[in-house]
């Protein structure tokens, strides 16, 4: 176990070195940060972390913080943080939650073209540490990253994908242990197409998902996906290979090589339901991603793509769709695409939270009228509909954030990742949030 974490160490510390030393043609280059967490039990000290995107020239003094969904690493974030701290001369820090420290990244990349299970990858004592894995843990974690920004003296925007947002929306009502509220620490929010769940269902349909995700931390402590995450990410790497994208290739914001070349995927056989028998590593994961024009994925509402024919992926461009040189090029960021022990605690917190109406006292969450920060909400194709989103509304209505201090912007023609990874939604999106920030901050 010693040189496994000591592997693990070499690793990071490696990586660390090239993000922080790569040179970029983008206008950022990143640098990695870990912060020390408090102990979770007897010999765990565990880390929280964030990729701090920096501009060469800054345009703005404010500084972005970004947290991912369910289950999703960082790596999600990676183009939109290259985006505004590149073209707009924001600084961007994308966050790695605690649990993710767990991942023995080293050991996976030994072997990652073989599928194993994550069990094999853990890399602390005992995987029930995780069970003490909650909300109050990870809103404790993002305090720590929000106040090392506020030393700064610069204004702090914070900001969620997907389940990302209820993440930010329960911090800034979350009383910390100095008596302060999380929104008093912060300039502004951003909420990037929340999943929406709280506010959106009755209370015997949330009491059946506290239930549902009780009996499942009873059988075990994190979320088990199938296939293993493990075979997701290196599908992803093995793609970015083959098209010339080492580990760490967008560490310092280089620009992805466009080819789709490569040998029949390792990977092919894992799933039958493939379309065609020959594919490589890009086709397999344009399909795994983008199968739901197909019926054969459950992962299609993340992007918008192209098809297949045959080995290749075809259509995979740039304008409303996130091109398939993009989703591989994500994987080789070390943080991760995918969060392989997602603690089923924070689910447990998550629907306790919605019960609650957003008055968990165990949590120190509360509704406050004193938060009247202003809101970006970007909304995709996920979230359909016309109005005003039920989710959104339900939490605004626990505050004293007002109608015209929420900029709300609806984006139909993108699916959940798009939004992110797409190249037009640097100036359909991420050209307008900087404008927004640079208008709310004078």
């Amino acid at each position: 176990m010693k040189m496994i974490r000591l592997l693990s160490c070499i690793l990071a510390a490696l990586l660390v070195m090239c993000a922080a030393a790569a040179s970029d043609q983008s206008g950022y280059t990143t640098r990695v940060h870990t912060l020390a967490g408090e102990p979770l039990s007897v010999g765990e000290q565990v880390s929280v972390g964030y990729r701090a995107y920096i501009p060469k020239k800054k345009k703005n003094d404010s500084i972005v913080i970004l947290v991912s969904g369910w289950t999703c690493g960082p790596a999600w974030l990676h183009y939109a943080a290259a985006c505004l701290a590149g073209r707009h001369g924001m600084e961007v820090w994308t966050v790695r939650r605690r649990a993710s420290f767990f991942e023995d990244r080293a050991a996976w990349l030994a072997d990652r073209a073989r599928p194993q299970k994550a069990e094999k990858y853990f890399a602390g004592s005992d995987p029930r540490v995780l069970d003490s894995i909650g909300y109050g843990i990870v809103l404790d974690d993002l305090d720590d990253i929000v106040r090392a920004a506020g030393k700064r003296k610069q204004p702090v925007i914070l900001g969620g994908w997907s389940d990302g947002v209820k993440f930010v929306m329960a911090y800034t009502h979350r009383r910390f242990a100095d008596g302060k509220r999380g929104h008093e620490r912060l300039a502004g929010l951003l909420f990037i197409d929340e999943n929406p769940e709280w506010g959106t269902r009755p209370p015997e349909a949330m009491r059946q998902e506290l239930g549902k995700k009780r009996a499942l931390a009873e059988a075990s402590v994190y979320e088990r996906r199938l296939p293993d995450v493990t075979v997701f990410e290196a599908l992803g790497v093995l793609a970015a290979e083959s098209m010339g994208m080492p580990m760490g290739f967008l560490a310092g914001g280089e620009s992805s090589r466009a080819s789709t070349a490569g040998k029949p995927s390792p990977f092919a056989a894992l799933f039958p339901q493939r379309p065609r028998a020959e594919m490589t590593d890009a086709a397999l994961l344009g399909w795994l991603y983008d199968g739901a024009g197909m019926g054969t994925s459950a992962w299609g509402w993340l992007v918008s793509a192209g098809g297949l024919d045959g080995a290749q992926p075809v259509g995979w461009k740039n304008g409303g769709n996130t091109p398939i040189e993009r989703l591989a090029a994500i994987h080789t960021l070390p943080e991760g695409v995918w969060e392989w022990f997602y603690p089923h605690r924070i689910g447990i917190d998550f629907w306790e939270i919605g019960l609650s109406g957003f008055q968990h006292e165990g949590l120190r969450i509360a509704p406050d009228k004193n938060n009247r920060l202003p809101v970006f909400a970007v909304l995709s194709g996920f979230n359909q509909g016309a109005g005003f989103p039920a989710g959104i509304r339900w939490w605004q209505e626990r505050t004293g954030i007002q109608d015209d201090q929420i900029n709300l912007l609806r984006f139909n023609h993108f699916r959940h990742a798009d939004v992110l990874l797409a190249p037009a939604a640097e100036e359909e999106i991420w050209a307008k949030f900087a404008a927004w920030v640079t208008g709310v901050l004078k």
